[in-house]
């Protein structure tokens, strides 16, 4: 089954520590969890598909950081889909 996630779109993973896993320290830019695995998942099955993967997971987080934390972290990328 293919991706709904179409090639030059954006997806967008946004939590706390499950979804950081290391992504501001040494597993730059995505981590060593999840989201890494999406993204290595989508470069086997659909190398074709040019996709951008962001993570912006902050370890410790709560809604309220996330909260403040929209505009420049969400908004500003203009995300196709999003992961919270």
């Amino acid at each position: 089954m293919a991706l709904q996630i179409e090639s030059g779109q954006t997806i967008l993973f946004i939590g706390d520590s499950i979804t950081d896993c290391g992504r501001r320290a040494t597993e730059r830019p995505l981590g060593n969890g999840y989201v890494k695995l999406f993204a290595d998942l989508v470069a086997i099955r659909e190398p074709e598909k040019q996709i951008t993967i962001i993570n912006k997971g902050i370890g410790g987080d709560r809604v309220t950081g996330m909260q403040n934390r929209w505009t420049d972290d969400v908004m500003r990328h203009h995300p196709d889909w999003l992961s919270i």
